[in-house]
C-alpha cells in the first residue's frame, strides 16, 4: 500500500489519542456532567422543602407536644406542672393558647386559664424573644386546697456524710426568668375558690381583674376583686422589685402596696387560714385603707 510520511503518521496518532480522550480531553465514561445535572435538580427540591417548613412552622409550634417542648426550652423554670391544650399562631398575626393549667401540689395550688391572647406574631417573637408583648388572660381561675399535700420524705443520708449546704447565687449564675423576660399582663373575669374536699368548694373572690407589667425584675400591678358572697371589694396597687441573681428574696425585697377594702367579708379567708394553720375560724366584714 501507500507508504505514509512521518507527518501523516503523527497526525493519525494524534487523532487516535484524541478519540480515546473524547472531546476536550474528557473520558467517554466520565459522569461529571450528569452529576452536575443531578445537583441542579436537587436545589429546587431543597428550596421547596425549606419553604414548606417555614410556611408551616407556626402550625407545628401550635401542636401540643411541640408547644410543651418550646415552653421547656424557654427557660421558664416553674416548680410544679404546666400544661397547655393547644396554641395557634401565625407569622404576623397574634398568638392564642387555650386550656392552660398550672398545678403545684406541695402548695395545694391550681391555676387554670381558658384562653391566653398575645399581641405579637411569630416573626416579632423571633426578632425580640425576650419581650413577649401584651398578654391577656381570659377567665383565670385559682383553686386553693384547704390542706397542703405532704411532700414525699427524703431519703435518709448516712450519718457520716451531712448534706452539703445549698449553693449561694453568684454574679456569674444564670439570670432568673424575671430578669430575662418582659411583658404586660391583663386579666379579666377571674375567680378564686377554696377546695374543702368533702365539704365542697367555697368562692373566695369573683370578678377578679388585674393589670401589670414585668420589666428588668420589677413588677408593677393593679389588682381587684369582689367577695364571693356579698358585694365587698378589694383594690390594690403597687410594685415589687424581685431579687437579682446574687441576692436573696428578703434581702432584696423592695415593694409598695396601697390597699383599699370596702365591706369585704372575712369568713371565707379565715376558713382558708384555719384549714392551713392554727388560726381560728371567724367572720365579719372589713373596711379600710392601707
Amino acid at each position: 500500500g501507500k507508504r505514509l510520511t512521518s507527518r501523516e503518521v503523527r497526525g493519525k496518532v494524534r487523532a487516535v489519542a484524541a478519540g480515546r480522550r473524547g472531546p476536550r480531553g474528557l473520558n467517554p465514561g466520565a459522569t461529571g456532567e450528569s452529576v452536575n445535572k443531578k445537583k441542579w435538580y436537587l436545589v429546587p427540591a431543597v428550596v421547596a422543602v425549606a419553604g414548606a417548613l417555614l410556611f408551616f412552622l407556626p402550625v407545628l409550634l401550635g401542636l401540643r407536644p411541640v408547644a410543651m417542648r418550646v415552653l421547656a426550652l424557654a427557660g421558664v423554670d416553674l416548680p410544679g406542672t404546666l400544661q397547655v391544650e393547644r396554641c395557634s399562631l401565625g407569622w404576623l398575626g397574634p398568638f392564642t393558647c387555650r386550656g392552660l393549667s398550672y398545678e403545684h401540689p406541695q402548695l395545694g395550688l391550681r391555676a387554670e386559664v381558658a384562653e391566653v391572647r398575645g399581641d405579637k406574631g411569630l416573626l416579632a417573637l423571633l426578632l425580640a424573644p425576650r419581650y413577649l408583648g401584651e398578654l391577656t388572660l381570659i377567665r383565670p381561675e385559682i383553686t386553693v386546697r384547704g390542706e397542703r399535700a405532704e411532700a414525699a420524705p427524703a431519703a435518709a443520708e448516712p450519718a457520716d456524710s451531712p448534706p452539703p449546704p445549698p449553693a449561694e447565687p453568684t454574679a456569674t449564675s444564670p439570670l432568673p426568668w424575671w430578669e430575662r423576660l418582659a411583658f404586660r399582663l391583663h386579666a379579666t373575669d377571674g375567680r378564686i375558690a377554696l377546695d374543702q374536699g368533702p365539704a365542697g368548694r367555697q368562692e373566695l373572690a369573683r370578678d377578679l381583674h388585674c393589670s401589670g407589667s414585668l420589666a428588668r425584675g420589677t413588677v408593677n400591678y393593679t389588682f381587684g376583686f369582689r367577695s364571693g358572697r356579698q358585694n365587698g371589694r378589694l383594690q390594690a396597687e403597687g410594685f415589687v422589685n424581685l431579687p437579682t441573681v446574687s441576692q436573696s428574696f428578703l434581702d432584696a425585697l423592695i415593694s409598695r402596696t396601697d390597699v383599699t377594702v370596702q365591706a369585704l367579708e372575712l369568713a371565707p379567708f379565715l376558713d382558708l387560714a384555719a384549714a392551713r394553720g392554727d388560726t381560728p375560724a371567724g367572720g365579719g366584714t372589713l373596711d379600710g385603707t392601707v
